[in-house]
């Protein structure tokens, strides 16, 4: 490996380094799997990458990173076995409702995880350009460039992909909706609940 190339991928690395673990971690909601992203994109860079791509060869450096991290995430999501659905007690035993709540926050985060687990059924293209569009927040118009297909088609797609998503999500989320109410409500004192009772 030359010098020049180590530079080379060692100051994108200081540039967009943070930007690459942050669009990794959106797609895979977890620390060491978006750390994992990271070394990979850039020892794709270093490796077969960086003979075939040159420092000039790409205009947007930080948009190339961002769309390649969404896509190794989706790959490592991909890879890994199926979620498999956790139980909901710990739920049930946070206490305060509300939206800053322990118990809201917990139930947001594994409502993401179901919506990962979904996109993991999905075709790989559908699911990388949902994650490039509602992960990145890349308009119509990048997505299209980036993967070389037209608007309409990114269009299309992600109106499927939302449906697909509703039929797989409705039922989990049904039922995660009648286990979640079914919950205590521990935010009262015990003089409130003998009162309420």
């Amino acid at each position: 490996m030359n010098k020049e190339r180590i530079d080379w991928v060692t100051e994108l690395s200081e540039t967009y380094g943070r930007m690459v673990f942050s669009s990794a971690y959106k797609v895979l909601g977890n620390p060491q799997d978006a750390e994992d992203v990271l070394q990979e994109v850039f020892l794709k860079l270093l490796g077969g990458w960086g003979k075939r791509i040159k420092p000039d060869a790409v205009h947007n450096w930080g948009a190339y990173l961002r769309v390649t991290a969404v896509r190794c995430a989706v790959d490592l999501l991909r890879r890994k076995p199926n979620f498999r659905q956790e139980s909901w007690d710990y739920v049930r035993e946070i206490e305060a409702p509300g939206e800053n709540s322990p118990r809201f926050l917990a139930s947001q985060k594994q409502k993401a995880g179901f919506l990962r687990q979904a996109l993991n059924q999905l075709p790989e293209r559908d699911s990388k350009i949902f994650a490039m569009r509602y992960f990145e927040d890349l308009s119509y118009d990048d997505i299209a460039g980036h993967l070389k297909i037209n608007v309409n088609q990114v269009g299309v797609i992600l109106h499927r992909t939302r449906e697909r998503l509703k039929e797989i999500l409705q039922p989990i989320e049904s039922s995660f909706d009648r286990q979640t109410s079914a919950a205590p409500d521990r935010s009262r004192t015990s003089e409130e609940e003998a009162y309420h009772a």
